[in-house]
């Protein structure tokens, strides 16, 4: 499932990479893509549990595995928690839509107050047109502009695929703006701790570098809060930075005095901090360890295309010259030791920890 305002192409590079191990169904969800939108709604998260729960039990998919981003993963969570017997596993990537702090000024805001400002937001959304680009190059310069760490075929890609023509000849977005409003009730804190409970199948949270929850001891705590009582909380995070499967493009990016761009807080990767992170939120029998993995690329070529092409990297090699990029490639073939045609193998670390939930 894919985030609000998206559509089900976003998914298309995961769907050619796990295409020979599964089935896969991306789906545009409705206000989105080539889904019909509701008319006048503010697409509250409960009727998108409901598509989702129609689409399982019609199609006679259950159990199935969820992936979902964002507004997805919000989605999805609400699902498993509501429909556990009929999710085998659950990956929910940024699966939140509030930040803790946002919900709690929701909890306190006065019902009168919260339908009050959907219906001013809706009022304010019957006048909006959408936007019109004048061709296709210019919508893919704003989803460039909106996602820095794009690269330009994907930025294409996912344009070409978000608009639908005009009678004039123009493009618009297709999803609904009415996305955009929201809806004066929502799950409380009662409710999500709730349907988290009763969550029964395999979940992996994953989160960014730069998530709306930045700050490591809060991200912990709400998984301790969000797990039942008995429950386990677990993760894993690459040793940064020589533990990180790249750590020898960010040494030749060093050797050439350019900044080397950090995840933020990666200091919390550490193992030893990861152990404090999970005792701080309260969690028993914490233990840790160390995963090595390693992997092999036919080519320099194949590793070098992978290498530049993460989130971090991508940005800052959309900002330096070819000529630079060229040199950075040149130190990197050497600093490897990699010879023309002849396979690539690299070794990683991480660091894993768990812990349960009293009770």
């Amino acid at each position: 499932m894919h985030g609000g305002r998206d559509h089900c192409r976003n998914w298309d590079w995961v769907a050619q990479a796990l295409r020979d191990q599964y089935h896969l169904i991306a789906v545009d969800l409705r206000g989105h893509g080539d889904s019909a939108w509701a008319l006048g709604s503010s697409y509250p998260l409960s009727d998108f549990v409901y598509d989702i729960e129609q689409l399982i039990r019609q199609k006679h998919l259950a159990p199935v595995t969820i992936m979902a981003h964002s507004m997805g993963g919000a989605i999805s969570l609400l699902y498993a928690g509501a429909f556990p017997e009929t999710v085998a596993k659950l990956i929910a990537i940024e699966g939140l839509i509030w930040s803790i702090e946002d919900l709690k000024k929701y909890e306190a805001s006065p019902a009168a107050k919260r339908i009050g400002g959907w219906v001013e937001q809706l009022h304010k959304l019957s006048s909006r047109l959408p936007r019109r680009y004048e061709n296709i190059e210019s919508a893919t310069a704003r989803m460039q502009e909106e996602n820095l760490r794009l690269t330009p075929e994907q930025a294409h890609h996912l344009t070409v695929h978000g608009l639908i023509q005009n009678e004039d000849g123009t493009f618009s977005w297709k999803f609904d703006n009415y996305m955009r409003a929201r809806a004066p009730f929502a799950p409380n804190s009662a409710d999500v701790r709730e349907l988290a409970g009763r969550v029964a199948c395999p979940t992996l949270l994953v989160g960014g570098d730069q998530s709306f929850v930045p700050d490591p001891a809060k991200g912990v705590a709400e998984m301790a809060r969000a797990v039942k009582p008995g429950g386990l909380v677990s993760a894993y995070m690459w040793d940064w930075p020589e533990g990180f499967p790249f750590y020898p493009l960010e040494q030749v990016i060093a050797g050439r005095g350019l900044p080397v761009v950090a995840p933020p807080s990666h200091e919390a990767a550490r193992k030893q901090r990861m152990e404090e992170l999970w005792q701080g939120a309260g969690l028993t029998g914490v233990e840790s360890r160390v995963i090595t993995v390693e992997r092999a690329f036919p080519d320099f070529d194949s590793f070098w295309a992978v290498s530049i092409t993460g989130p971090r990297m991508a940005a800052q090699a959309a900002s330096l010259s070819p000529e630079m990029m060229a040199t950075l490639r040149a130190d990197l073939k050497i600093l490897l030791a990699a010879g023309d045609g002849k396979p690539v193998t690299l070794k990683a670390s991480a660091n894993a920890v768990k812990g349960r939930v009293p009770g």
